[in-house]
Order: C-alpha cells, then sequence, then structure tokens
C-alpha cells in the first residue's frame, strides 16, 4: 500500500487544532478477497513529504476509488494511534466488527460510495471515542438495533441513499433522530418492507397499464367513428348538386 502523506490539521471542540499526517494511497492497490494483510507502507516524494519518522504520528488514511471490497489487516501494526478512516467509493461490500476493532482511537469513520449491506451488532463495540459516521450512498438494508449503543460521543450520522433509510443530521437530537429512524426501518427491511412495497407497487403499476390500455383503445374507437362520420359527410356533400 503505497502512501502518498502530508501534514493537515483538524480543530476539534472539545481538543483544539492539533496536527497529524494523512495517509492517501496511491497507485494501483486491490483488496478483492477478506484477509489480505499490508504488509509495507511506503511513501511517494510528491509532497517533498516522502516518509513519516514516526508512524504514531500517522491519524488519517485516506482510500478512495480503488477496488477495496474488504477493509485489509495490518493497518494498525503501521498506523497505531489512527483517528480518521475514509473508504470512499471503492466498492467495499461489507463492514465486521473484526475489521474496527483494531482502531480504538478512532473518531472519523467515512465510507460513502461503497456495497455496504449490513451493519451488525456490537459492530463499534472497540470504537467508543467515534463522532462522525457517514454511509452516504450504500446498499444499507439491515442495522442492527443496538448497533450504536458503545458510542455515547457520536455528533453525525449519514445514512442517506439507503435502501432501508435516507437521513443524515447532526447534533445530539439529529442523531438520535436518525438511530430511531433506524430502528423502526431497518429490522426486517428485506423480509418485510422492502419486498412488501416492490410488489405493492407493481400491483399498482400494472392495474394502471390496463386502464390505460383501455382509456386507449375506447378513445381510439371514438376517434375512428368521428373520423368516418366527416368523411362521409364530406364525400356525400361533394356529391351535392
Amino acid at each position: 500500500m503505497t502512501c502518498m502523506y502530508e501534514r493537515t490539521t483538524r480543530i476539534e471542540k472539545d481538543v483544539g487544532e492539533y496536527e497529524q499526517i494523512r495517509c492517501s494511497v496511491v497507485r494501483k492497490f486491490e483488496v478483492k478477497t477478506r484477509g489480505i494483510e499490508i504488509d509495507s507502507v511506503p511513501g511517494v516524494d510528491l509532497w517533498k513529504f516522502p516518509y513519516p519518522s514516526n508512524f504514531s504520528d500517522v491519524g488519517e488514511l485516506h482510500i478512495s476509488t480503488h477496488q477495496v471490497l474488504y477493509i485489509p489487516t495490518g493497518i494498525s501494526i503501521f498506523f497505531p494511534n489512527l483517528k480518521d478512516l475514509s473508504v470512499i467509493n471503492c466498492g467495499l461490500k461489507e463492514l465486521k466488527q473484526n475489521d474496527m476493532k483494531s482502531f480504538p482511537d478512532l473518531k472519523f469513520l467515512l465510507l460513502f460510495g461503497n456495497a455496504v449491506e449490513v451493519l451488525e451488532k456490537d459492530l463499534f463495540k472497540f470504537n467508543p471515542k467515534l463522532v462522525i459516521i457517514d454511509m452516504n450512498m450504500n446498499n444499507l438494508k439491515h442495522i442492527d438495533a443496538h448497533v450504536f449503543d458503545h458510542l455515547n460521543g457520536l455528533g453525525s450520522l449519514n445514512f442517506a441513499g439507503n435502501l432501508c433509510i435516507t437521513l443524515s443530521m447532526t447534533g445530539p437530537e439529529g442523531v438520535k433522530e436518525v438511530i430511531d429512524e433506524i430502528r423502526k426501518r431497518c429490522q426486517n427491511f428485506g423480509a418485510l418492507g422492502g419486498k412488501k412495497k416492490i410488489v405493492i407497487e407493481g400491483k399498482q403499476r400494472g392495474k394502471y397499464f390496463w386502464i390505460f390500455v383501455g382509456c386507449g383503445i375506447i378513445t381510439g374507437i371514438f376517434s375512428i367513428c368521428a373520423f368516418a362520420r366527416i368523411a362521409f359527410g364530406i364525400v356525400k356533400g361533394c356529391g351535392s348538386p
């Protein structure tokens, strides 16, 4: 996994301003099967900052538009103090507790534009510091009702553009509203709500289709009759002295 390392500045409400190093993954990087382990994190000299002197200063890992279907293992060996993890538009298929438990200091999780369908119970059990979770534009159809139980400092949840829910809110009240909606909508979506909705919509479309066809036929008949009468009248009129 090749990184472009650069220094970034972040401001947090309770912490203030601080610097950290970001690794933005460059060059070809693919994770097509589960269990792929990162064995090195070399840097490229794009910003005259080729390699951090201390990997513990790397606080952000950014992976975008690479084919990463699963979270690779071994990230925490190189980046033990990771606070920001972004996997964006990579086709990520699933997220498991084992993928997350190596990041106890994680605060920002950005996974938008992927293909995750399920968030399991206790997924974030080992990530109690999470503040922002962004899973916009995934394929989520089941989210366990207690997946956020270990997270007391959540400030933003973005679940817009998913199958069972499309909602994004910030602040304590907003976060509570998103969680309540998830508990209502995302427990049996595949078994009940989603399929039922599709069936009902299909029946309605079928009914409206035949009504439309019937109306078209009737309208066509009246149009032909009216045209014939007009045409007949014109012919008769032309033949009169």
